[in-house]
Order: C-alpha cells, then sequence, then structure tokens
C-alpha cells in the first residue's frame, strides 16, 4: 500500500500520482512507479473532480491488473467504486 509520493503508470505516457495505490507483486527497484496496480483510490476536490471522473477513469480502466478504482467524495460521503 503505498499513499503519496508515487506515480501510476496508466499507460505508456500517462502517470498519475492517487491519494492511495496498492500493488499486488513486487515493488520496482526505486519505489518511485507501480506498474501493475491492483487497487487505486483517488479523493476528489474542486479542481481534480472532473479529471478524476473523466481522465483517469478511462485511463486506469485500460490497465489490465487494476481490480478496483475508488473515487470518494472530500466534500459529501459519497464513494464511486469502479472495478471489474
Amino acid at each position: 500500500v503505498y499513499l503519496v509520493d508515487l506515480k501510476v503508470q496508466a499507460d505508456a505516457t500517462k502517470y498519475y500520482y492517487p491519494d492511495v495505490a496498492v500493488t499486488c507483486g513486487p515493488p520496482d527497484d526505486e519505489g518511485l512507479v507501480i506498474t501493475d496496480p491492483c487497487l487505486v483510490v483517488e479523493v476528489t476536490s474542486p479542481s481534480t473532480r472532473t479529471t478524476d471522473h473523466r481522465e483517469k477513469l478511462a485511463a486506469y480502466t485500460r490497465v489490465p491488473t487494476l481490480g478496483a478504482y475508488l473515487i470518494i467524495e472530500a466534500d459529501r460521503p459519497e464513494v464511486h467504486r469502479h472495478y471489474r
């Protein structure tokens, strides 16, 4: 489980810094990039809400190892779950 300052590779050119990422495989040698996340969690803010629900959702759903993508609304008790 990683909480901050770790990139998740969503595709060949896109990297994101999620609020929480879980990998079920070994970390990379430098511990800076996850290429095989099994869970990604984003907590929205007014400035990131649209990106989290559209761009990141589209990118993360193409990651073959990802089992679930959770979007937590920071300003209300609401969680959007996307999973295989």
